[in-house]
């Protein structure tokens, strides 16, 4: 108003409790889409969307345990594992549920899941470096099984080696794909 007073927002009745509530009576949301744009993502559904994140292992984690807490009116999950799959670059709902796992061997504990010690430490980077040059364009799927051998280890998993590679300079990557 000119006076600066304001007026009050109207109230709606009912307040959605879950994503599926958002959609119109008689329609079942078409799942949830994966938007990514250059270094960033977001997950949108047929109502709601996310603010764009930095589109690192961490965050699409972080984002599948949110999205699987919400409950619905019956206590229900409001998204499958199945839905949140994409989220990890799956398919397979098996993929969903390994943060899931970490977030509950967290103690359900938002500060400890994000700060917990992961598998990829200076030896494993390392180790991904020495596989990556000889073939720079390899991707984290081929990389996988060549570290593992190299360190003798079998409990990486392609995320780990995402995360090594997050943590390797492009520089002499560079200098191999350049000669």
């Amino acid at each position: 108003m000119a006076d600066g007073t304001t007026l009050p927002a109207p109230v709606r009745a009912v307040i959605p409790r879950s994503p599926r509530a958002w959609v119109d009576p008689g329609q079942e949301p078409r799942g949830l889409r994966v938007e990514v744009d250059g270094q960033r993502f977001r997950v949108q559904s047929a109502k709601f969307s996310t603010q764009w994140l930095p589109d690192t292992p961490s965050n699409r984690h972080l984002t599948v345990v949110w999205l699987r807490l919400l409950r619905d009116a019956h206590d229900q999950p409001c998204l499958t594992l199945q839905e949140l799959a994409p989220l990890v670059g799956s398919a397979n709902r098996q993929a969903a549920s390994q943060p899931l796992e970490d977030f509950r061997q967290c103690g359900e504990d938002f500060r400890a899941f994000v700060l917990r010690k992961r598998k990829v430490d200076a030896t494993v980077v390392e180790a991904v470096w020495a596989e990556l040059l000889p073939t720079p364009l390899a991707g984290p799927t081929e990389l996988m099984p060549r570290v593992q051998a190299r360190l003798d280890r079998h409990d990486l998993s392609v995320a780990n080696i995402e995360s090594a590679l997050e943590q390797i300079s492009c520089v002499p990557v560079l200098r191999v794909l350049r000669r």
